[in-house]
C-alpha cells in the first residue's frame, strides 16, 4: 500500500474505502497511527476514526 500512496483499488463501485487522512507519530518506543477512513457500501457512507498505538 505504501508504494501505491495508500490507494486501494475498489472491489466494485458498490463497496470501497478511502483514507481521508493518515498520520504516523512516534513517541519513544510507541508508534501512533491516526486515521480517518471513509467507507462506502451500497449507498451507505461511514467514517472510522481511530488512533492505533503500537
Amino acid at each position: 500500500m505504501i508504494k501505491q500512496d495508500f490507494y486501494q483499488m475498489p472491489d466494485s463501485s458498490s463497496n470501497f474505502s478511502d483514507f481521508q487522512s493518515l498520520v504516523f507519530e512516534q513517541k519513544g518506543d510507541t508508534v501512533i497511527v491516526k486515521y480517518n477512513l471513509m467507507t462506502y457500501s451500497h449507498g451507505e457512507i461511514d467514517y472510522i476514526k481511530e488512533p492505533i498505538r503500537h
